[in-house]
């Protein structure tokens, strides 16, 4: 198999890595740029590296992703005057929100033949808000988040063919969802408890089937086209009585390997992200919740380096937010940050 027959496993389904999990984007007042889910990264990937997949079957990876959503905005433009408390503008109208992701992501999967593929990720999660306007910023949630099982099955798999594959997925509700903080709420003086937004939460709290398509073709020489779309769906509420509703994701990317020099392997590449989301809104006890959902698109460049062909691997990608439209106001993180490592044995 040579290098340039899997490209898009490096250089593609790695860099896919976002924050939170797959059914979190634009739940509740938040705009998580979630491209794809944590599981995309852990593929059968570098055979594409010149790695023969029946000698080094398994697969060990940590990932790493950072996420900022330091602006507000509504529909399709950035409310500016009111993300500091007080506003900039010196209205009183300022609401000083911001949140903020973190997440480790480890992984494991074993190739069982050419084609067919298993694993698990477990993340750990740590999320942040501030909400001056409340005068409170202790609204942080962190722990272990929803542990995804997954199947990747190749439909065609040949060198320079349109090749084909279909990924099944079961995020399992092993994250918190019902934490609570406390707070004085406006014309009282006793404190009460509330649950933590939906997003903040370590976990859903929901069984979330997830199904993903994709495709890659080598498109010149080291070069190959590549894309994928995945729909994952939520099911019921959690303890909290919330329900993330679902996500349709689409990727489409070029990746390109420079020539090998020696045992070291390097690629780059540039892929569109496209969020789709607007169909259906989360609810909360049965009431629709009006700043969730929307679409989103971003740019992510990304790449790779490979000391030893494809045996260890280093990724890193930068995902860029471009154009937005969403329900009500929300936050958003214009870049995000993806640092990954990943061992076959």
């Amino acid at each position: 198999m040579k290098v340039r027959m899997k490209l898009i496993g490096v250089v593609g389904a790695v860099i896919m890595l976002i924050t939170a999990n797959g059914a979190h984007a634009g739940q509740g007042c938040s705009s998580i740029n979630d491209y794809s889910s944590a599981w995309a990264s852990a593929d059968t990937v570098e055979g594409g590296l010149g790695v023969t997949e029946d000698k080094m079957p398994w697969r060990i990876s940590l990932d790493y992703s950072y996420n900022d959503a330091n602006q507000l905005i509504q529909g399709t433009s950035r409310q500016k005057s009111r993300e500091s408390w007080p506003a900039s503008d010196g209205a009183s109208n300022g609401l000083g929100v911001r949140n903020r992701y973190e997440k480790m992501v480890a992984g494991v999967s074993y190739d069982y033949s050419n084609t067919v593929t298993a694993g698990m990720t477990i993340p750990y999660v740590r999320n942040e808000r501030w909400e001056d306007h409340h005068h409170y910023s202790d609204y942080t949630s962190q722990g272990l988040g929803d542990i995804t099982i997954y199947g990747k099955f190749w439909i065609n798999k040949e060198k320079d063919a349109f090749n084909a594959y279909v990924d099944l997925a079961l995020g399992v509700p092993t994250g918190a969802s019902n934490e609570k903080f406390t707070l004085i709420p406006e014309k009282s003086t006793e404190w009460s408890s509330k649950y933590k937004a939906a997003y903040i939460q370590a976990g859903l709290g929901q069984w979330v089937p997830i199904l993903a398509l994709g495709f890659e073709k080598n498109i010149a020489d080291r070069t190959a086209l590549y894309g994928r779309t995945q729909y994952s769906d939520p099911q019921g509420t959690n303890n909290a009585d919330y329900k993330s509703e679902s996500n349709l994701v689409t990727n489409l990317g070029v990746g390109y390997t420079f020539e090998k020099s020696g045992q070291s392997l390097f690629g780059v590449s540039g892929q569109f992200d496209y969020i789709y989301a607007r169909f259906r809104k989360d609810q909360n006890k049965g009431v629709d919740v009006g700043n969730t959902g929307g679409t989103w698109l971003g740019f992510t460049p990304g790449g790779f380096y490979s000391p030893d062909g494809g045996k260890l691997s280093f990724t890193a990608s930068v995902p860029l937010g471009l154009t937005y439209d969403v329900n009500s106001i929300q936050t958003y993180a214009p870049w995000a940050l993806n640092l990954g490592i990943s061992r076959r044995f």
